[in-house]
């Protein structure tokens, strides 16, 4: 965080990181601050600086004025990096010395700066944030000013009003993550300085090296990794306005090119949020081509879809509805001319030379040996820029932004575009969003990618237009059945959101008429009403695609339950207009039927988006640094207590403990046997009998799917049932049953159909139910132990509260360990039963391709006819053991998944607590040399350090979050900080020698700086020693 304050007083609290401070004085002010450091002690980076100019040296000399300086005041760089702090004064300091200070010597500091009367100085705290926050001093502490007159400019009255709800947006979202930013750089020093403690040489002694190793990977399992974000894929049919409301999102008028004409021609488009700060581009980008060997399999695919009866290639499609005309636009893209001028000289007609179109398998060649475009296969282009404009014609290549077919194209190659830029604070919370050109992508490399994204996508958007969402298509045909199922069975049908676009475009007499508006409505009230209308439609027609599939399954379908566990987010927007209203569209005229921008939805839909990412990134930083202080405490606990010297006690302890001990770790065994009976009593009563079932099903209905596509095919019904056109089912045999539709999947669907229903219930509901009963049974185990253990401890005489110091870590442990077991457990099982569920349709394949090969293999007249009665006769001939073969794989598969998840919730819940208590207590009758006493005691200082910064990063993060003092207080058992005031930290951990020497060293370096504002006060001034300053002794 960053904050300012007025010069008569400094805001203080303890902190023990080492953090760069910028002071910055008035412009008159040009000098520098020289204080030793007094201690090893963690410490504070102080640097002093003129916020309004750097002052050029005027001589050889005072070019080397700094080192000078420094070389008198002891080992002070003259330099400090400052590329994480913002394009402004602060980044530019003036000629300056840093140094180290210890927490009173920065109070000195504060009170030598008062004195000098300087009016106005700024103190920055530099953390991976850039946002800056002023704050005043008046009587009775501190708080937060509206800002520090001279400092900041106010906006225009038009912009203030414009980025009103963007700024709001913003301030919630910084605030959350300036939280995380300090909690886990504190966390990260916290682990640092316990590896130091229990690792380092002057400490070896505290324990065994066996026990010593053990902590030390205890401690290094929780350290703070990546922050997880939230991958968002956006699909929608071609003209929906996905580009167009990215654009807005994003705050852009349009970097993303929009193309209302073709959807094959769409790449995958990637866009996150650049942390990198200046001088680097504003806007980067990664463009990722598939392989030499990927696009060589492609092409092969493609020329086949453009070969004759006879052999030869077509070499033009002009109709835009024949089934080949994509594979056409991407050979012409890469190829041009190279590949329509593909001609060879014939015989003479009519006294003029005839050209043949080139053969397939020599025009395949050839198209090999031309590399201008094709050269880039393999490769990673990089595209920078500052200007929005210029960066999207870098781009415009890769996405294909024109409506017109044109050669020398890269588009048909790229695998996937990744853009950032620091400027989308929409994504700055973690946020990543996917424009995902949808499933069965003829372009098999992307089609994988895509779908790979969907399989662990964490929120899927549907976007419609909203004139389709409400008339011709409704929410439970948004998307393909089978798509809609595999959300289901993946348990992310809830992570599902639906945006209606362009809720402007309207017309207002229609909309009185059938909406039953009044005749004076406004454009404004019809379209808020139309919105209302559409909101309510669609999630009605959510819930009955949930009905529809559980009645396929067979079940009984509760629609209040459905409507009670499911809930879809929808938002009716209008991206054009919000691109005028805030500013960002300057030549489109004004808005026609939205007045503010609220009324767009877009800023509700960037709140959504933050929502989502925070409360995910809370959760993990919450869990995080919970464990970590429960970690230091317990070590503390460990270390703090000692040996009581009567060895009868010490074997009477350990008797007591092996006793109430030694049963522990079968009940928590029972425990968990019992929850694995009751998950194989699930998979046998609700998965594997569904599965049979639909495997039967799906052989009985093989046939009849197998019909409609070979049924008659007309130009009226293109893309509609019954009928392939001929050359499109050789396409699909050509590949493997895959192209414009899934034959596999299609075939698969009874399967899935069956199961689905039951396969979310088990693996998302019930397991979920199940995990929690288990962690609550096991810590039921744990506390019971130590509750028989207690009375027989104190009666062989130990003292009461020494076992509650043992015991309090251990309860704590337990709990956020059984949080963390839950989540692991859903994840490891999440992960392996999508990659299950999917599986089904890949056996069928590989069953079929014989039949495909055979297929494809004809040629000549009356090959189509030949052809379907290959592909049906070994479809019919499979069948009754394919589709048993298909489901077997995953019928094997549940135990060993069931064995694993057992794994992961005794690993991460109970063996790790059952090693902490026995660490724990065994230092109740463990032999204690006195070098180990020492190296104990030494520890201390560290450790209590490390566990009172915890609870200060804990308790601001849970504060951020939303938690009351009280609350927050609580959770890190803390009862003196209930006040709230968190301002008012004392020191802690000072032996008598650290006091003793920092006061000296205070009274040696005490800095006089009263002469008058306008003193000429420069880097060779005289600096004058003060009068000794008291320093208040700390607290031990």
């Amino acid at each position: 965080f960053f904050f300012q304050t007025r010069l008569s007083g400094i805001f203080y609290s303890k902190c023990s990181l080492k953090v760069t401070l910028i002071l910055e004085l008035k412009p008159s002010f040009v000098g520098h601050l020289c204080v030793n450091s007094i201690s090893s002690s963690p410490v504070l980076r102080v640097l002093l600086s003129s916020p309004h100019h750097r002052p050029k040296p005027s001589s050889p000399s005072d070019e080397h004025s700094d080192t000078s300086m420094s070389s008198a005041h002891g080992h002070f760089p003259t330099q400090c990096g400052h590329t994480h702090l913002p394009s402004s004064p602060l980044a530019v300091p003036s000629p300056c010395l840093t140094t180290h200070l210890e927490h009173t010597a920065l109070r000195h500091t504060a009170s030598a700066l008062a004195a000098a009367r300087f009016p106005q100085f700024t103190l920055c705290v530099a953390a991976r944030s850039r946002r800056v926050h002023t704050w005043q001093k008046f009587d009775g502490g501190f708080g937060v000013a509206k800002g520090v007159p001279g400092e900041e400019e106010a906006p225009a009255a038009g912009e203030a009003a414009a980025a009103t709800v963007t700024q709001l947006d913003a301030k919630e979202v910084e605030a959350q993550l300036n939280a995380e930013a300090s909690c886990v750089g504190i966390c990260k020093y916290v682990t640092s300085k316990l590896r130091e403690t229990m690792g380092g040489r002057e400490f070896v002694a505290w324990a065994p090296e066996s026990l010593r190793e053990s902590r030390l990977k205890a401690l290094a399992k929780l350290e703070m990794g990546q922050m997880p974000g939230a991958s968002i894929v956006v699909v929608g049919n071609t003209g929906a306005g996905k580009s167009t409301l990215l654009n807005a999102l994003i705050g852009e008028a349009n970097l993303l090119p929009t193309n209302g004409m073709r959807a094959c021609t769409a790449s995958i488009i990637e866009l996150r949020y650049d942390q990198s700060a200046e001088p680097a581009p504003l806007y980067s980008g990664e463009v990722e081509f598939i392989s030499r060997e990927e696009w060589e399999h492609e092409l092969t695919n493609l020329i086949g879809d453009l070969t004759q009866q006879d052999g030869r290639a077509i070499l033009n499609v002009s109709d835009p509805d024949a089934h080949n005309h994509e594979s056409w636009c991407k050979l012409y893209a890469v190829y041009g001319d190279n590949y329509t001028h593909s001609t060879l000289a014939g015989g003479m007609r009519n006294g003029r030379r005839e050209y043949l179109n080139m053969m397939a398998d020599d025009l395949m060649k050839k198209l090999k040996n031309c590399r201008s475009i094709t050269g880039k296969c393999g490769t990673i282009e990089h595209v920078a820029d500052n200007d929005p404009g210029t960066f999207r014609r870098k781009l415009e290549r890769y996405m294909d932004s024109s409506n017109d077919v044109a050669s020398g194209q890269f588009w048909p190659l790229v695998k996937k575009v990744s853009v950032k830029s620091r400027k989308w604070s929409v994504l700055k919370s973690g946020a990543v969003f996917v424009d995902a050109p949808g499933v069965n992508d003829s372009n098999t490399t992307r089609d994988k990618v895509v779908k790979g994204y969907l399989k662990n996508a964490d929120s899927i958007w549907i976007v419609s237009n909203i004139n389709r969402a409400v008339n011709d298509k409704t929410a439970k045909d948004m998307l393909d059945h089978n798509f809609r199922r595999q959300l289901l069975m993946d348990g992310t049908y809830g992570s599902l959101v639906f945006i209606a676009t362009q809720s402007d475009v309207l017309q207002r007499s229609e909309a009185i008429t059938s909406l039953r508006l009044s005749p004076t409505a406004t454009l404004e009230e019809c379209a808020q009403k139309r919105c209302e209308f559409t909101e309510s439609r669609i999630k009605k027609d959510y819930i009955d695609g949930l009905v529809e599939m559980g009645r396929a399954s067979g079940d009984d379908v509760d629609r209040q339950d459905l409507e009670k566990r499911f809930e879809l987010p929808v938002f009716c927007v209008s991206s054009f207009e919000y691109q005028i209203l805030d500013g960002i569209r300057k030549v489109d005229g004004d808005a026609e039927t939205w007045k503010n921008v609220e009324g767009t939805q877009i800023p509700a839909l960037r709140k959504h988006v933050h929502r989502a990412t925070l409360a995910q990134r809370a959760r993990n930083v919450r869990r995080c640094t919970e464990q970590l202080l429960q970690f230091a405490q317990s070590i503390k606990a460990f270390t703090s207590l000692e040996r009581d010297p009567d060895e009868k006690i010490h074997e009477k302890a350990r008797q007591a403990f092996e006793k109430a001990f030694a049963p522990l770790p079968k009940k928590a065994q029972v425990q968990l046997e019992k929850f694995d009976k009751i998950l194989a009593d699930e998979f046998k009563s609700k998965i594997l009998p569904q599965l049979d079932s639909g495997a039967e099903t799906a052989a009985l209905k093989c046939m009849e799917q197998a019909q409609k596509w070979s049924g008659k095919w007309s130009r009226k019904n293109i893309g509609a049932q019954p009928g392939l056109h001929w050359s499109t089912y050789k396409a699909h045999c050509r590949r493997n049953g895959q192209w414009k539709i899934n034959m596999n999947e299609a075939l698969a669907a009874p399967i899935l159909t069956a199961v689905s229903t039951n396969w979310e219930k088990v693996f998302v509901r019930i397991l979920s139910e199940q995990l929690g009963m288990l962690m609550l049974d096991v810590e039921k185990e744990f506390r019971e132990m130590q509750d028989m253990l207690l009375p027989q401890l104190v009666s062989a005489g130990l003292d009461e509260s020494r076992l509650t110091m043992i015991r309090g870590p251990i309860d704590q442990a337990l709990k956020t360990r059984a949080e963390a077991a839950v989540d692991a457990a859903k994840e490891a099982v999440q992960n392996k039963q999508r990659e299950l569920s999917r599986s089904i349709a890949p056996e069928i394949k590989n069953a079929m391709e014989p039949g495909y090969s055979e297929a494809f293999a004809e040629y000549g007249t009356g090959s189509h006819g030949r052809r379907v009665a290959i592909l049906e006769n070994h479809l019919e001939g499979a069948s009754s053991q394919m589709f048993q073969a298909a489901v077997k794989p995953v019928k094997n598969a549940l135990e060993p998944l069931r064995c694993e998840l057992r794994d992961v919730v005794s690993t991460v819940a109970i063996a790790s607590t059952l090693e902490d208590v026995k660490t724990n207590y065994s230092i109740l009758w463990q032999k204690t040399t006195e070098s180990a006493i020492s190296a104990r005691k030494r520890m201390q200082p560290n450790l209590v350090l490390a566990i009172g910064e915890a609870k200060t990063a804990l308790r601001r993060l849970l504060l951020a979050q939303g938690a009351s003092h009280q609350e927050a207080a609580a959770a890190v058992q803390d009862k003196d900080d209930e006040s709230g005031d968190d301002e008012e930290i004392e020191m802690h951990d000072v032996t008598d020698e650290v006091q003793r020497k920092a006061k000296e060293a205070l009274r040696e370096n005490a800095v006089d700086l009263t002469a008058g504002d306008d003193a000429d006060v420069g880097p060779t001034a005289e600096v004058t020693r003060t009068s000794p300053v008291t320093v208040k002794k700390e607290k031990e």
